[in-house]
């Protein structure tokens, strides 16, 4: 009999403790949930703030549709002209110049952007004159050095054409073919020699030599300094 009531007693001392440790964990759990709502509510005004920030610069961001947008200049690198077949003359310079008297191109109307291309100067016609000292029986057999130096095609010719172009990029430099040589940054003149020597080519202009030779793309001068080339140009 002693032994039942200890037993009831430990059992009920048990169901106590339980059940005491059971709404302590439930009242626990609902203490974090409480927590989490709250945490929650937080982090939604937060992020309702942040909204209404966003909202306002982009509103700030945005342009005036009053305004006015400008847009920008777009500039052309210098692009080789159109080869000439036949060389001209010093008569042809009045027509060539009037053809490039408009150097800047404008778009439609419906835009505001203008391109800026390069403006033919001057045409002229420069005498081809050969200063080599080799005999004409070398060149003609020596067919590795005929198709280096271009001399027989030189010889053939008396006038090449001579084009002097300005870049709004204010590109200096030259590009040559077999009819025609192209000028940038060079002040136009209305004489111009191509001398032949020594399988070089060197153009003169207003007592002051370059070197120059065919190249389909354009070149920086290369001005002449020899003393010896120069004598032999009689500069």
């Amino acid at each position: 009999m002693k032994n039942k009531v200890l037993i009831f007693i430990a059992g009920l001392v048990a169901g106590v403790t339980i059940g005491v440790l059971f709404s302590v964990a439930i009242k626990e759990l609902l203490i974090q949930f409480k927590e989490l709502h709250i945490s929650l509510n937080r982090i939604n005004v937060k992020q309702n703030e942040l909204s209404q920030r966003m909202d306002s610069i982009q509103g700030k961001l945005v342009p005036d549709a009053k305004k006015p947008v400008q847009t920008p200049v777009a500039i052309v690198k210098p692009t080789a002209p159109a080869t000439a077949k036949t060389p001209a003359t010093n008569d042809n310079s009045k027509a060539a110049n009037s053809k490039s008297a408009n150097t800047i191109n404008t778009m439609p109307a419906d835009t505001d952007v203008v391109v800026m291309t390069n403006q033919l100067v001057s045409v002229i016609s420069a005498q081809l004159k050969n200063k080599d000292t080799l005999n004409k029986k070398n060149v003609q057999t020596d067919s590795a050095l005929e198709s280096m130096s271009d001399v027989n095609d030189l010889a053939e010719r008396v006038f090449i054409r001579v084009e002097f172009w300005k870049s709004p990029l204010n590109y200096k430099g030259y590009k040559m073919s077999r009819g025609k040589v192209v000028l940038y940054g060079l002040a136009p003149v209305p004489n111009a020699t191509i001398y032949t020597l020594d399988y070089n080519n060197f153009l003169v202009i207003n007592q002051t030599a370059f070197r120059v030779e065919y190249t389909d793309d354009y070149k920086p001068f290369e001005r002449v300094s020899d003393k010896a080339i120069l004598k032999k140009l009689g500069l």
